[in-house]
């Protein structure tokens, strides 16, 4: 199952966070364990949980996070320029009554 959230996460995250990630989660791993040695009611960790806990708390996997979606936000604003353009104009007069000019004879 870790494979499996790992590569999933490939498709997302940049390699610095999954370094990041792997080097939070291992962190994790080896407190769960010294707390196991240390202690008969210590719960343990599953690798699962340990990266689930780590994409929550983590700030600098949460900051990537945001910038990855603000580098989206203004390739999507660079490239919108380049997108078909479409202007449409118009204009309405009603009149109440019918406009009249004065027609002058000349001769």
């Amino acid at each position: 199952m870790s494979k499996i959230v790992l590569v999933a996460c490939k498709r997302v995250l940049s390699p610095v966070v999954l370094l990041w990630l792997s080097i939070s989660a291992s962190l994790l791993i080896n407190t769960a364990a010294a707390q196991i040695n240390n202690t008969d009611t210590a719960q343990t960790y599953t690798l699962d949980q340990c990266v689930t806990y780590a994409m929550k708390h983590e700030p600098m996997i949460n900051m990537a996070v945001v910038s990855q979606a603000i580098v989206r936000a203004n390739n999507s604003i660079a490239t919108a320029g380049w997108l078909p353009q479409v202007n449409v104009g118009g204009s309405y007069t009603h009149y109440f009554t019918l406009p009249t000019s004065p027609v002058f004879d000349s001769a």
